[in-house]
C-alpha cells in the first residue's frame, strides 16, 4: 500500500512539473488587441550591417540580439488616416503611419482577420499595393503560414531630359511563415511573449520613363529579379519589437531594427522614473539628473515624433539650453552610446 502510494504520489509531482513545463512553453497567439493604436510613437534603432544571425526558429525559442549596435535612429508614429493628408487616395485605411518627419505615410486596414498595407503616399513618392499585402494573418500562432502576390507602382520625378518621370512597377510573391516563438532580448530589453514571423519575397521589377513632351511611357532596361528575406518579432504587448533583413540570398550580413521606447500618446511615457528634469514648466534652462548609469544623450522631440535637437550630456547632473524651444510640450529620452533608451518622459516650456 504504502508502494502505491508513493507511486501515485510520484505520478502527480510528474504530472504537475510536466504541467509547469507546457505552461512556460505556451504557444503564443497574437490577434488585433495586439496590434498598434493611433497615438503611439515608436522609437527605434537600427544596424544598418551586421552578421548577427536571427537564429533557429521552433518552440520556446531564446533569441539573443544585444550585440548589436545602433548607427541611427527613427520614430514610427501611429495615426489616424483622418488626420493625414492623403487619406482619401486609401477610404479603406483605418491605421497610417509615418516614419520620423519624412511626409511620406502608409496606409493600413487592420480587422480580426489580418493587417493589411494598402500603400503609402508623398509629393514626392507615391505608390499602392494591388491587391493590399497581407503583414500579418490573424489570428497568428506558431507555425500560421500565409502566401500572396501584389503588384506595385512606384512614381517618382525623373527630370533627366527628354523625361521628367520615372515608374517602377513590381510583381511580388511573398510566403510567411511564423517559425517560432519565445523570448527575444534586443539592446532595450527582454520581450517574453514573442512571435518570429519569417518572409520571402521574390519579385520582377519593371522600369518606365515617361517623355516630358508627348507624355509617353516607355520601358527602361530589361526586367530585373528581386529576392529578400525579413525575420520580424511580434511581441503580445509592443508590436514589432525587432526586425531582421537580408537582401541577397548569398549574403551573410543582415540590416537589424529594434524597438528602444514607446510613447503611448502623450500621458503615458514609458522609464520615465530614470530621471529628473527641472524646472518643469522651464523657460531657457533645464537640469538633468540621471538616475541610471550609462546615459550618454538628451533628445527632444515635439509631440509628432520629430526631433528638434540632441545633446550630450554628463552621467550625473546637466544643465541643457532650451531657449531656442517654442512655448509647448516637449517629449524627451536619454540614451546610451549604443543608442539605448535609459530615460524618457514630457516637458513643457513656458514663458
Amino acid at each position: 500500500m504504502k508502494t502505491t502510494t508513493l507511486n501515485f504520489t510520484a505520478m502527480v509531482i510528474a504530472l504537475c512539473l510536466l504541467a509547469a513545463a507546457n505552461r512556460c512553453s505556451a504557444q503564443i497567439t497574437y490577434t488585433q488587441s495586439d496590434l498598434p493604436k493611433a497615438g503611439v510613437i515608436y522609437y527605434r534603432s537600427t544596424d544598418s550591417s551586421t552578421s548577427l544571425s536571427p537564429g533557429s526558429g521552433g518552440a520556446a525559442q531564446t533569441w539573443n540580439l544585444t550585440p548589436l549596435t545602433a548607427s541611427s535612429k527613427d520614430t514610427l508614429k501611429v495615426l489616424n488616416p483622418a488626420g493625414t493628408p492623403y487619406s482619401g487616395k486609401f477610404p479603406s485605411a483605418n491605421l497610417a503611419a509615418e516614419i520620423g518627419s519624412t511626409g511620406v505615410y502608409d496606409y493600413l486596414t487592420e480587422s480580426g482577420s489580418s493587417l493589411q498595407l494598402n500603400g503609402a503616399w508623398s509629393a514626392a513618392t507615391q505608390f499602392e499595393f494591388i491587391p493590399d499585402w497581407t503583414m500579418l494573418s490573424l489570428p497568428a500562432t506558431y507555425n500560421t503560414k500565409w502566401m500572396g502576390t501584389f503588384k506595385d507602382a512606384i512614381k517618382m520625378a525623373y527630370p533627366v531630359p527628354p523625361y521628367d518621370s520615372v515608374e517602377v512597377v513590381s510583381h511580388t510573391n511573398y510566403y510567411d511563415t511564423v517559425d517560432g516563438y519565445g523570448s527575444a532580448t534586443t539592446p532595450y530589453k527582454t520581450f517574453s511573449n514573442t512571435l518570429r514571423l519569417v518572409e520571402v519575397d521574390r519579385g520582377i521589377d519593371s522600369t518606365y520613363l515617361q517623355n516630358a513632351s508627348t507624355h509617353v511611357w516607355s520601358s527602361f532596361g530589361a526586367p530585373t529579379k528581386s529576392w529578400q528575406k525579413t525575420f520580424t518579432w511580434y511581441d503580445a504587448n509592443d508590436f514589432q519589437v525587432a526586425k531582421a533583413t537580408l537582401k541577397d540570398s548569398t549574403a551573410t550580413t543582415y540590416s537589424y531594427q529594434w524597438l528602444t521606447n514607446i510613447v503611448a500618446g502623450i500621458n503615458e511615457v514609458t522609464l520615465s522614473n530614470q530621471a529628473k528634469i527641472y524646472p518643469n514648466p522651464a523657460t531657457d534652462e533645464l537640469n538633468i539628473q540621471v538616475t541610471k548609469p550609462g546615459a550618454k544623450y538628451f533628445n527632444v522631440f515635439d509631440i509628432t515624433g520629430k526631433e528638434m535637437f540632441s545633446t550630450e550630456i554628463s552621467a550625473t547632473l546637466s544643465q541643457v539650453n532650451v531657449s531656442g524651444l517654442a512655448n509647448g510640450l516637449y517629449l524627451y529620452s536619454i540614451t546610451d552610446m549604443n543608442g539605448t533608451t535609459t530615460g524618457s518622459g514630457k516637458f513643457i516650456i513656458g514663458r
